[in-house]
């Protein structure tokens, strides 16, 4: 049996497999609000206390693997938007039980869990775009990137099968225009660094929201809407202000999506990810996302051949993670994993 999860800012999915062959199948899923609790140890305890009291007894775990929205470094981990610091050493002293524990970057997992993904799992945006690269994927290391707005921001490179995680969301946001550099100096009053995740993410649009209250309305910027009241307020109709926020949100996503694209040469595409994606999908796909991906001066040219997809499937970096696991049982060996539970 093995067991993988998917620690967010928001909400923590945890999930038990069992084996026949090649073939893993789940057999028990959770998920919890992240912020109800203090440390991941917290919350593993309290999925195993869900499962044994559902099944009477303790699961035998083999290999345990986390993709964590965190920075892995030196066997310990720090969840920026948690406030969560988990040692892996610890992790194994207080689960001796667990065989094996892998831990991984969010983003990460989800590289890995794309593999996984039956097509209809992603959404085209660019229909009509093949790879940019003269010589076909199977006789090469393909590239591809992710970009993953949610709670914060993750980005990521594939390079063939490697999947190569960063902290590039933390750079320093460049505006593009007048407007934008207002929206920095908004910002800016409020966190004084502002990066791309500062923007990009759900704490981002409640802020564009009370930026564009601001600036174009002339009203307090003390809305308290939340980011999914903001989106659906925006997809609807029936907000302005909310539209314009949103339209904000769309272009700069474009804009460092693109930016992603350059820095790798992901020729062979780029992936949205993240839990924004697929819940403004109707807005992604009305063109203005792709002309502030394609605005890249000289290279703009080469920016409308590169494929760019949605991933509409929430379990992506879970299946990631489990098939860290599940490789980790049997090396070599794709995992298939059947997910009907």
């Amino acid at each position: 049996m093995i067991l993988a999860a998917d620690i967010g800012g928001t909400k923590s999915l945890f999930a038990l497999w069992e084996t026949t062959g090649s073939s893993w199948r789940i057999i028990y899923l959770r998920q919890y609000p992240s912020r109800s609790f203090t440390s991941l140890k917290d919350v593993i305890e309290n999925f195993l206390a869900d499962y044994a009291s559902t099944h009477g007894c303790a699961p035998d775990i083999e290999v345990a693997s986390f993709g964590m929205a965190a920075t892995i470094t030196n066997e310990s981990c720090f969840l920026v938007n948690l406030g969560w610091t988990v040692e892996i050493q610890s992790l194994k002293e207080r689960f001796p039980k667990i065989r094996k524990i892998l831990v991984c970057n969010d983003l990460e997992a989800t590289g890995h869990g794309l593999e996984l993904l039956p097509s209809r799992d992603l959404h085209m945006l660019t229909p009509a775009r093949q790879s940019i690269a003269t010589v076909p994927p199977t006789q090469r290391e393909s590239r591809r990137a992710i970009i993953a707005p949610g709670t914060g921001l993750g980005e990521a490179f594939l390079l063939g099968n490697k999947v190569i995680s960063s902290e590039g969301s933390h750079c320093e946001f460049g505006p593009r225009s007048e407007i934008e550099v207002k929206l920095w100096r908004f910002f800016h009053e409020i966190y004084d660094h502002v990066s791309y995740e500062r923007i990009l993410s759900g704490p981002g649009l409640f802020q564009l929201e009370r930026f564009v209250r601001q600036q174009y309305h002339g009203e307090a910027s003390d809305s308290q809407l939340q980011p999914e009241d903001i989106t659906r307020l925006a997809l609807s109709g029936e907000c302005a202000i909310c539209q314009q926020a949103l339209d904000h949100f769309v272009g700069i996503l474009g804009a460092e999506a693109g930016n992603l694209a350059l820095k790798f040469l992901a020729m062979d595409g780029v992936y949205l990810a993240g839990g924004i994606p697929p819940k403004i999908l109707p807005k992604l796909q009305e063109g203005f996302f792709l002309r502030s991906f394609c605005a890249k001066g000289r290279y703009s040219q080469l920016m409308t051949k590169i494929p760019v997809s949605v991933v509409l499937n929430p379990h992506t970096a879970l299946y990631g993670a489990t098939s860290l696991a599940a490789q980790a049982v049997h090396p070599g060996i794709k995992p298939v994993l059947i997910t009907a539970y």
